[in-house]
């Protein structure tokens, strides 16, 4: 009901939405009349396999979540409406596909942010809570970073960056403190090949024992395969979950309030194109400013205990090569370029040390306005030592490990222009390689 479910802030007594959030079913455009209603008490009751009850569930899922971060202290930008379609319908999507993303609409500034949950039958997303409150932490970490564009290389179609993995980690972290437990995904887990019933998609808390450690999500296996972000991100919900035991251990009462605090509030701290460095450094900052620094050691500890150490610095730099290529409509690569065509680049990169080439990138860059950068990064994760990765190449990864660009279609043909490849490791200097393009 109404008042079992405390849904408030309804500006309208017989509607699930606000000034702000909007619910609906199957798009942002459903008839009106097709929605949840109240009953004769002006109760949205409904059977839970109901999709009105997955309407009401998301409804009050984000509402409270939003009322408690902002009781945290922290401004959310709602300029524009959220809208949360519950049980999505899609043109291009199939009926029985089980997912669910947010979209925060960056280069569009006239669109909606948005929830879309697909999926429906015994275990659909529409009637998983968690699955709100994961989805609704993709904006709260846009909204505090101040949109900031913590992975604005993954916006722009990076494969993956360490940004991704870090939206991925904190989405998951609210929702799992928020819930109280140390997982997420428990019951929509079954629609998906390798899980069984009471079986979690990710889990804060080691299983069966066994610890995991950031060499075995981290390192670059030239396949694709890893580093993967969603694998990423339960090593780092684990080093969360573990400060968060640590500081309920502190204050049984509180703790999980501090917690949520220190995370956020580290959030808020972050830059653009962000590394898993930067939020511990973040975190470590964010308790020097809430609590005088008091948990210092278990922060280092955390992180420290799951792998994550600061790497010994390079001997030498890392070897690059880069050929430059046309891309074709149809996605096959030329030696030529012409203006408004699109340009990437096989690249080959060796580690030839003995200590890890920690969170590499490849970031492309030009001082022509003429040079634009389409997917301008791409993170390759940790380097293991005397290894190569080869992007483009056959039997390598595919050319989607690359950067892409484009030239200015109005750029004369026989104009050469510039670019640079930076090839970047936290434990070395950044390689450049500087060329032309000759259109």
């Amino acid at each position: 009901s109404a008042k079992m479910f405390s849904l408030s802030e309804l500006t309208s007594a017989s509607l699930l939405e606000n000034a702000f959030l909007k619910v609906r079913i199957e798009t942002m455009n459903d008839a009106i009349s097709t929605l949840a209603k109240p009953n004769a008490n002006g109760e949205f009751s409904y059977r839970v396999e109901d999709v009105h009850n997955w309407e009401v569930m998301a409804y009050q899922s984000i509402t409270a979540l939003r009322r408690y971060v902002k009781a945290l202290g922290f401004g959310l930008d709602e300029s524009r409406p959220l809208y949360v379609t519950v049980r999505t319908k899609q043109a291009g999507v199939a009926a029985d596909t089980v997912n669910a993303y947010y979209t925060h609409n960056y280069f569009d500034s006239k669109a909606p942010r948005t929830i879309k949950l697909f999926g429906k039958g015994t275990y659909a997303p529409g009637q998983d809570r968690n699955v709100y409150w994961h989805e609704f932490g993709h904006y709260l970490n846009e909204s505090i970073s101040k949109q900031v564009g913590m992975d604005y290389a993954g916006d722009s179609g990076a494969i993956y960056t360490e940004g991704s993995a870090l939206h991925e980690c904190l989405a998951d972290y609210i929702a799992e403190s928020t819930g109280n437990v140390s997982y997420i995904g428990k019951w929509i887990a079954p629609n998906f090949e390798g899980y069984s019933a009471g079986e979690p998609l990710r889990s804060a808390a080691d299983i069966q024992g066994q610890k995991l450690t950031y060499s075995q999500v981290s390192l670059a296996d030239g396949t694709g395969a890893k580093p993967e972000r969603y694998a990423v991100a339960e090593w780092c919900t684990r080093v969360l979950w573990d400060i968060r035991k640590a500081l309920v251990a502190e204050s049984r009462d509180i703790g999980a309030v501090r917690s949520d605090l220190l995370m956020l509030s580290a959030l808020s701290l972050l830059k653009k194109d962000t590394s898993l460095s930067g939020y511990r450094d973040a975190i470590a900052q964010a308790d020097q400013q809430l609590f005088c620094g008091g948990h210092q050691a278990v922060i280092n500890q955390a992180f420290e205990n799951r792998g994550f150490v600061k790497s010994a610095t390079l001997a030498n730099p890392l070897a690059v090569t880069a050929t430059i290529y046309g891309v074709t409509s149809t996605g096959s690569t030329t030696s030529s370029i012409s203006p408004g065509q699109d340009f990437t680049f096989r690249i080959k990169i060796t580690n030839s040390n003995s200590q890890i080439a920690r969170n590499v990138r490849i970031k492309l860059e030009s001082t022509d306005s003429r040079v634009r950068g389409t997917t301008y990064m791409q993170g390759l994760g940790d380097l293991a030592a005397n290894r190569t990765l080869d992007i483009g190449s056959t039997g390598g990864l595919s050319f989607e490990y690359s950067v892409y660009g484009v030239v200015d279609s109005s750029t004369p043909r026989g104009t050469k222009v510039p670019y640079t490849l930076r090839v970047m490791t936290e434990n070395a200097a950044d390689r450049l390689l500087r060329g032309e393009i000759q259109l």
